[in-house]
Formats: C-alpha cells, structure tokens, sequence
C-alpha cells in the first residue's frame, strides 16, 4: 500500500469521526424534540456535510490511487449505504400516511416521490412560503439534507477524476479546482442568504461549499494538495509541539461547534457567516486527528461511537417518529417525546443491525449469499421505485380523498389549497419576499380616473391595506360593492395593497417580512396624492403580538396609523379585529367533528384559539377613542354556540377558512355580508 493510501486508510476508519457523527446526530435529535433546549443543535447537519466531504473525497483518491475508480462501482456503494435505512423509513411513512388527514397524506406522498429521487430539498424549496404547512406536520422534512448530498455525488465523481488525470501536468489542479468552487459558493451563500434566504439553504449551489471544505482537507492530507503546507504540517507534528499543536486545533474545533449550538436559533441568518462556526469546527477536528486528547478521550467514548454507528439511521427515524403522533392528534408532551426517542435508537439499532449490515456487507446467512450482495443494488432499487410509486398514488389520490363521503370531500380537499386568485395574489397580495415594485396596476385607480374638467366628481374610492387577513377580505369586500351604488350612481373602486406579514403600522414587528416598510410608505405615498373616502385596515395581530411588550407597541403603532390617515384627510377609517383562529387547520377540526359525531357542524368552538378573542378585544380597546370604526369578526361570526365554521349547498359542505384562520371566498363573503355596511361606514 502507498503512503497516501495508508493516510487513507487511516483516515476512513478513525474512531473520532465515528465520534464527531454522534455528536451530530445528537444535537439534531436534541434541537428536533427539545427546540429550547440547544436551540443551534440543528448544525449538525453541517458537521455532516463536511464529513461526508471529507470522507468520501478520501475513498475516491484511494480508488483513483489505485486505478480502480468505476462510476458504476461509486453509485452502486452509494445504493448500499443510502437505500436500506431510506426504504425502510419512507415505507412506513406511506403507511402511517393512510391514517392522517387528506392534505397531510397528500403532502407525504409528494414527499415520499421526491425523498426517493433524493430531489426532497427541490421540493421544500418550492413549498417554502407564507401558507406552507408547519414543518412539524412533515415528517419528511429531514431529508432535505439528503438531496443535497446526493446531488453534490452527481456531479463530484465526475469532476474529480477529470482533474485527476491532469495531476501530473498541474499537481494542484484538484485542490485548486475545490477551492475554486467552494469560493464561489460561499459567496453566493454570504449574497443570497437574506435575500432569497430560503433557497440559501434548501439548494445544492449554496450549500457545497461545507462538503468542498471536506474535499479539500481530504485532497492536502492525501498529498495532492500543497507540497510545503503538507511539509510543514509533518514537521510540526513531529515535533514536541506536536502534542500542543493537536490538541489546541481539537479544542478549539470543539469550542466553534459548541459555539454554533449555543449561539444560534432558528431566527438565525443562516447559512452565511454563520455556518462557518460548525464548519471550521468540524476541519480543525479532522486535522488535530487521533492524537488529540478531545478526539481519542471524548469522540472516541463508547457512547459517542455507538450514536455514530447508527447515525444515519437515527437521523432517518427520530423525525418522523416526532411528527406522526401530532399528525395522529396526540399531545406530545415530555413524556412522550422521551419515549418515542428511545424507540428511535432502539429501530435505528435494529435497522443497522438486522438491515444495513447484512445488505451493504454481505452479512447473510444462506449459502449464496456472494450472489445475493451483488444484486442487492438492482433490488433496493426496485424496493425504491415501489415506495415511490406508492408515493405517488397518495399524490395523485388528494390523499385518498375518494374514501370520504361526497358530502365532505371538499373540506377534506381545502386545507392548505388555497385560492390565492380570490386573494389577487403576486398582484395585490404581496409574497414575503416581493416588495412594493410587484403591485399591479389594478390594485389603485388609473389615471384616468382622477377627477377631470369634464368630470368632476370623483369615483368614490375605498382602499384596503394590511397583510394577509385584509387580502381575505377582498372577495367579500369585491363581491358587496358590486351590488352598492354610491353617490351618482357610480359603483366605489376597491384598491387594494395587501402583503404577507405586513401589518399596516409603522413600528413594524419583529415578524414583518421583508420590504414592509418599503411597501406601507408606498401605500402611504398614494393616500396622499389622492385620499380615499374609507380605509380599512386588518392584519393577523396576533401573529405579532409574541409578548405583553410586543403586544402593546402593535396596539400603539395601530392607534397612530388611525391618527395619521385621519390626519391625511381620510373621512372614515374602519378597522377589523383578530379573525378567529383555530389551533390546528379548521378543515381538519371539521373532519374530526364529523368523524366523531357523524356530521359537519355549522358551528363549533373545538380548537379555537382563545388568545385571538382576547387579541380582538385588545384591538377594539387600541382604536377606543379615535373616529376609526371598529369591526369585531368575534362579534359578527361568533356567539354562544360556536364560530360559524362552514356552508352546506346541495349536501356539500365547505369550510370557511382555509388553515388557521385565513377566510376562503366564501368565508370571505360571509363575514362581510354580517358586518352590514360597517366595513364600508
């Protein structure tokens, strides 16, 4: 064996890596069941992806070294470790999917196909949004660092051995290549991370640099990278500062993670800078090697060992087993958090023992069990294309809505499908990420319709301004003004300026999304070029209001708005309160409804969110006092008997809110057909 294959091998079977994975794997599993808890354990998967790096880099230089590299021989190692433990888990999920609701058993499926095309980070990317489902109803969600990985293993083992065979030519054609690449995606990362945050991190072209650092460390250690960096390093370890040199890197790797874990949260601005913490962490480990008392005393314990035996496994399976429970009803509470996570090591042990071993190894008892290894691949991909095909029925079946009753159908259909055309979304309702500029021309009146010499009077106008609960207003709002007549007979033009998370106040929340500021000076610019005869203002108020203190600057800012248009000359402001809002997506508290008493009821106070009746009487009490009238929908669509919750036409029933508490058309309709003439004074 050459001396670079015998770095090699050292490299792949050091137990301080097997270490360093458990200690991955834990903080995930930590930061998934305890979020307050290590509220940065989520970096993990960092550390995960600069292993994988280093590590698979390592083997494919040995297998180069050697002249016995094979694309087939690469992917068909790639389908032993991947494909058992990933099968095994999405089969039972399509299985626990059959027991949750319609919308839930859809999205799973959809999971499921992309999961089995290692595309599952494609498909969180596109679903990110305002009105995407809570990741704790994905059970699938996990895997997106697996798509990432498997993408970077497309296109790796083709750009390595091209450079390879230039390494006599340009010798740090390789390492040069990696650093290349890796640059440029971290400053992609570092560009994009607040402005298209969400495919910062779900995509593969700001995410390979963390992988590329592994290769990089891989490609030096392997002597394929710098020859004076490789002599100095030598020199150094052989040296009586050896031992301090080794141990200062591992301590101080050790520090950056802890640091990650401890300093950062799911508010994060994360990749970016950020991410260097665990990532550099991760390399100074890797160089301080075996040698250093933090490698061989603590990531080689045998608890850390164990955890990073059967890490990939455990990480496959703590998540799901997480969410079915909540999507099963069930309060997960301490108790039963801790239990399901001691189900999970003691599944991940079986699955590394009874499954991975035996398929990736040959570990079999039966007397061709040679024959049996090498056909394993074609069969895990059978058993892969079968989950995926099963995927793809729940996909395609709405979640096998065709088992309801036709009576119910449409509300087993309507969570989460919202009718973004009755909201004039990406025109008048605004995405998180859109500013201002993305109005259409049809959300304010032309010009053409200012007043004239020939035409003095001016068409009545009503504008309609806030975020996401004052676009549900637009269908009803659009729907009663149709039939009105104001003035001489000219029928008021609703404008509408509406944008996800933007409250119309000035002191924005913490929660206001981007280019709110931008987009509320905008609507301010217009009222006073021509001020609206109404305004009504709504907003989902108590998504902001986190605490007492933000609670009262949002009242605060709300009472100035008032002020200010009343200022501007604006005859009759009207605001709407806190929309009810339920605990769980109303259409599945109508499902359970009927499935316990046999019917859908028109009314129900089961799930309802208490803290948004309190949060519409604190709005009354901010505009108590102004010339502002105020619209309690508590008032209007609530009394003793419950909330009005859905429409039965011709046997069909519909639900009136899509999720927690955004109105459909309908629904829409309905509360402005209650409030009478208050919405338009």
């Amino acid at each position: 064996m050459s001396s670079n294959s015998a770095a090699h091998a050292e490299s792949t079977h050091r137990s301080d890596i097997e270490g360093l994975r458990g200690v991955a794997v834990l903080a995930v599993v930590a930061v998934h069941a305890w979020p307050e808890a290590l509220r940065g354990g989520f970096v993990g998967v960092d550390i995960f992806f600069v292993l994988s790096g280093y590590l698979i880099t390592g083997l494919m230089l040995g297998a180069l070294a050697q002249g016995r590299f094979s694309l087939a021989d690469f992917y068909r190692r790639r389908v032993l470790r991947l494909f058992p433990a990933l099968c095994a888990v999405l089969i039972f999920c399509a299985v626990a999917a059959v027991f949750t609701f319609p919308s839930e058993a859809r999205q799973i499926g959809k999971h499921i196909v992309a999961s089995a095309l290692f595309a599952s980070n494609l498909a969180l990317w596109q679903e990110a949004g305002y009105f995407d489902a809570s990741s704790e109803s994905k059970p699938l969600l996990h895997l997106w660092s697996l798509g990432i990985e498997e993408q970077f293993y497309l296109l790796w083992p083709l750009l390595l051995p091209a450079a390879w065979r230039w390494r006599r030519q340009a010798p740090q054609l390789m390492l040069a290549l990696v650093l290349g690449l890796m640059v440029a995606s971290f400053v992609l990362n570092v560009i994009w991370v607040v402005p298209k945050a969400k495919g910062t991190f779900f995509l593969l072209p700001t995410r390979a640099w963390e992988l590329l650092m592994g290769a990089a460390l891989a490609i030096q250690q392997q002597g394929h990278g710098v020859p004076a960096l490789g002599t100095l390093a030598r020199r150094l370890s052989a040296s009586r500062l050896g031992p301090l040199m080794h141990d200062g890197l591992a301590v101080g790797g050790a520090l950056l993670i802890a640091a990650a874990f401890v300093l950062l949260d799911k508010r994060s601005v994360f990749p970016g800078w950020w991410a260097l913490l665990p990532t550099i962490g991760t390399m100074l480990l890797l160089v301080a090697g075996g040698r250093a008392w933090v490698n061989r005393q603590v990531l080689s314990h045998p608890v850390l060992l164990f955890y990073g035996r059967i890490s990939y496994p455990l990480y496959l399976w703590h998540w799901p087993l997480l969410v079915f429970p909540v999507l099963l009803g069930w309060e997960l509470d301490h108790a039963l958090r801790v239990a399901v996570l001691a189900a999970s090591v003691g599944l991940s042990a079986l699955t590394t023992e009874y499954i991975e071993a035996p398929i990736r190894f040959g570990r079999h008892r039966y007397r061709h069990r040679h024959r049996l290894h090498q056909s394993a691949p074609w069969a895990l991909g059978g058993v892969m294309a079968g989950t995926a095909v099963a995927g793809l029925v729940l996909m395609l079946s709405d979640g096998l809505v065709g088992s309801y009753p036709r009576s119910v159908q449409e509300i087993a259909r309507a969570d989460f499908a919202f009718d973004f055309g009755g909201y004039r979304s990406h025109r008048c309702f605004l995405h998180l990420e859109q500013g201002p500029q993305a109005y259409a021309p049809e959300c304010w009146p032309a010009a053409s319709a200012q007043k004239t010499e020939h035409q003095p009077e001016q068409q009545p106008l009503t504008l309609l301004w806030g975020d996401s609960h004052a676009a549900a207003l637009y269908p009803g709002l659009e729907g009663a003004l149709t039939g009105a007549v104001a003035g001489a007979g000219q029928r008021p033009f609703l404008a509408q300026f509406t944008k996800a998370r933007c409250p119309p106040v000035a002191a924005l929340p913490a929660l206001a999304s981007r280019h709110c500021r931008e987009a509320n000076e905008h609507v301010l610019a217009l009222v006073r070029a021509r001020v609206p005869d109404t305004v009504v203002l709504g907003g989902y108020w108590s998504l902001y209001a986190e605490d007492a203190d933000a609670s009262t600057a949002l009242m605060a800012s709300l009472r100035s708005t008032v002020t200010q248009l009343q200022a501007l000359g604006v005859r009759h402001v009207v605001v709407l309160g806190q929309l009810p809002t339920w605990t769980m997506p109303l259409p599945r508290v109508l499902l359970r409804e009927w499935e316990r008493q046999g019917s859908v009821p028109e009314r129900t106070l089961a799930a309802l969110d208490r803290r948004a009746w309190a949060m519409d009487a604190g709005v009354r009490l901010a505009v108590a006092g102004t010339a502002a009238v105020f619209v309690s929908p508590f008032d209007q669509l609530c009394n003793a008997q419950g909330c009005l919750v859905s429409q039965t036409v011709d046997g069909v029933s519909r639900p009136l809110v899509y999720d927690e508490s955004h109105l459909t058309v309908a629904g829409s309709m309905a509360l402005v057909r209650l409030s009478g003439m208050a919405l338009f004074h």
